[in-house]
């Protein structure tokens, strides 16, 4: 900590993927937030082309993409299945692996709702496509007792090139960016309850949904492709070496 503290204040600028590192650096760091700047992260675009369009089914998907490790909290998405599980017309698709990922399945017995929640395990990155094209909406979660809670992950932007609506219980800068985009709803970290009637208000009213998908995906191009990255980056270096010079 003590040299992570020395090495950041001996810098002339900081850009940061997430604006709540902003507060983070001021508060724990001690760096002036003037000397900071917001520069999110760019995702794969590889998606934004592809019709991943789902088949009507009668029911409403949900997919949980990603790592299955401590910090997803994973939990949250098995407990809002388990409010549901008197209903016949949801599934939820977990793609993925990870330290949790046993638990989560024993989870998902002990609440009744093994039947409601399918394991994938690890895919091909060549064959996710296919499991998107299964789902209706996307389910995002992340822990919210600590600094990393409230950054945002990567998911979000690749959720984000897909056209499908977002459902999440995350804190944070991904939740200011799903509010702001207009790409889907979320509750705050940890509350399955809430992310169990934002499932339910999905399932029951999907035409509220219908235009997060693309919502989605033009807050995607005008914010996280790798030009748009690359050329506020450059900005910002060349801005920050001019205050500098002679």
């Amino acid at each position: 900590s003590r040299i992570s503290k020395r090495l950041y204040r001996q810098c002339n600028h900081i850009s940061v993927t997430s604006r709540p590192f902003i507060d983070y650096f001021k508060e724990v760091i001690g760096y002036d937030a003037d000397k900071m700047s917001y520069i999110p992260q760019h995702a794969d675009e590889g998606m934004l082309s592809q019709n991943l369009d789902s088949e009507e089914n009668g029911i409403a998907d949900f997919l949980y993409a990603g790592n299955m490790g401590k910090g997803q909290t994973l939990d949250v998405i098995i407990r809002a299945a388990a409010e549901l599980k008197d209903r016949d017309n949801f599934l939820v698709h977990m793609v993925g692996d990870g330290s949790k990922r046993s638990e989560l399945e024993a989870l998902s017995r002990e609440l009744g709702v093994s039947e409601k929640i399918i394991f994938y395990g690890n895919q091909k990155r060549e064959d996710m496509p296919t499991f998107y094209r299964k789902a209706d909406a996307l389910l995002i979660t992340l822990r919210g007792n600590n600094a990393v809670g409230n950054t945002m992950p990567g998911k979000l932007q690749m959720y984000m090139t897909t056209g499908k609506p977002i459902i999440g219980a995350i804190n944070g800068a991904a939740n200011e960016v799903i509010q702001e985009s207009g790409c889907g709803f979320c509750v705050r970290a940890g509350d399955y309850k809430g992310l169990a009637k934002l499932m339910v208000d999905y399932i029951d009213h999907t035409d509220k949904y219908s235009d997060c998908g693309e919502k989605g995906k033009s807050y995607f191009k005008e914010h996280f492709t790798l030009k748009n990255y690359i050329d506020s980056l450059e900005q910002l270096m060349r801005k920050t070496v001019q205050s500098y010079e002679g």
